[in-house]
């Protein structure tokens, strides 16, 4: 390493967030952090946890990278450490800061022999934008796998007095729209996915908006153009809001889905900065399920705190999708876009940079914002007994 001791402001940093975890309470469960790394003997001071975690980082650090594996083992007890966050957005952001700052810390160790060498006349590999890291680590993309056992491709055929709608043809058409798992056999989507009306139409009775429901189709697994999917057919309505744009539905066949996990929703709405990225899983245009990860930038909030805006690119059906943080995390429910009076230009190099658009030329304008309602916005307008399921299914009480 360029040094043999860490920054004092990392570690107290890191220190402290582990301290913020329950599971740091007890001597097994500061062991448990310890889990993936070689055996070593430690000096621990198991009475006193924060002297503990001071005394584990201080010999790890004196330890060093292991020359065997290369294994780094501040960066295994701080990925340990996140894994233990229980949907907590400001400190999961903490320990994904501080695994950055130690493999900068590690990155400053002498070339291992076993890399090899360069020779042609060329420098070491960097990062380029400007120190910002644009790279995934392979547990984002499980998890981006995982996300996807839980949304649905929703068809919605329309009602009228209680009638089904037909063309010219004397066949129904369905309306398209995406939908996830909120709580074990219940479904959330937008409002205006199951009310299914063009807007020239006459807004849906509550009668009517109770049969649409009842006769939705909801596919998951569709994940190739005319592939396998799994089919569902049938849903209760239980709650729903024009406003906030959210309806909120139970599988006929719930039982069928019981191995299917609830998305995880943020536990706090955080306060997000200009440039936090917000991943959308959605079955636009009813095709196969998608993911929208590039230029995927949060912007602003919207008409009010309840709303966001973001880049995130969307098309039709891709109502009702979960507008997700980097953790996957749910933080809302996407709905629409919004068209903006002036252009804007967004260079995603100067995105790490929050403040004013960048007007220099060259870069194309963007005239529509990405909207999603804010997904605890959505619970606090729950009936409570059906708050109450999620808060369960999600593991807060």
């Amino acid at each position: 390493m360029s040094s043999d001791r860490l920054d004092r402001d990392i570690k107290r940093k890191f220190l402290e967030a582990l301290l913020k975890l329950p599971v740091t309470n007890t001597s097994e469960g500061r062991k448990s952090l310890l889990s993936g790394l070689p055996p070593v003997a430690l000096n621990r001071s198991e009475g006193n946890p924060r002297l503990d975690l001071d005394m584990i980082i201080d010999q790890f650090v004196n330890l060093g990278r292991n020359k065997d594996s290369g294994v780094r083992p501040l960066i295994v007890i701080a990925e340990n450490a996140q894994d233990q966050v229980d949907s907590e957005y400001a400190l999961y952001s903490i320990f994904h800061e501080i695994i950055q700052e130690l493999v900068k810390y590690y990155g400053g160790e002498p070339p291992s022999k076993k890399l090899p060498p360069i020779d042609l006349g060329l420098e070491p590999e960097r990062l380029l934008f400007e120190g910002r890291d644009e790279r995934v680590k392979f547990d984002f993309l499980q998890k981006a796998l995982e996300v996807s056992k839980s949304v649905a491709r929703l068809t919605v055929y329309s009602r009228l007095n209680g009638k089904p709608i037909v063309n010219a043809r004397g066949t129904e058409d369905g309306y398209y729209g995406t939908g996830w798992i909120i709580a074990p056999g219940i479904l959330i989507t937008n409002h205006h996915v199951i009310e299914a009306r063009d807007t020239h139409e006459e807004k849906a009775t509550e009668e009517d908006l109770r049969l649409q429901a009842e006769s939705i189709v909801i596919d998951f697994d569709y994940f190739k153009e005319g592939g396998e999917r799994k089919e569902y057919k049938g849903a209760e309505l239980l709650a729903s809001d024009r406003h906030l744009d959210y309806a909120i539905v139970r599988l006929k066949q719930a039982d069928e889905i019981q191995d299917r996990k609830p998305l995880k929703i943020i536990k706090q709405q955080p306060n997000l900065k200009r440039s936090d990225r917000l991943n959308i899983v959605q079955h636009s245009g009813g095709g196969p399920l998608i993911y929208a990860l590039r230029n995927n930038f949060y912007i602003k909030e919207g008409e009010s705190s309840d709303f966001l805006r973001y880049l995130t690119d969307t098309e039709g059906g891709s109502s009702g999708s979960p507008v997700l943080t980097d953790f996957w995390q749910v933080i809302a429910l996407h709905h629409a876009a919004q068209r903006l009076e002036k252009g804007e230009s967004y260079p995603q190099l100067d995105v790490a940079k929050p403040g004013q658009p960048s007007e220099k030329e060259g870069y194309e304008s963007i005239f529509w914002q990405n909207e999603g309602i804010t997904i605890h916005a959505i619970l606090s307008h729950l009936p409570s007994n059906l708050q109450k399921e999620i808060d369960v299914a999600q593991g807060w009480i």
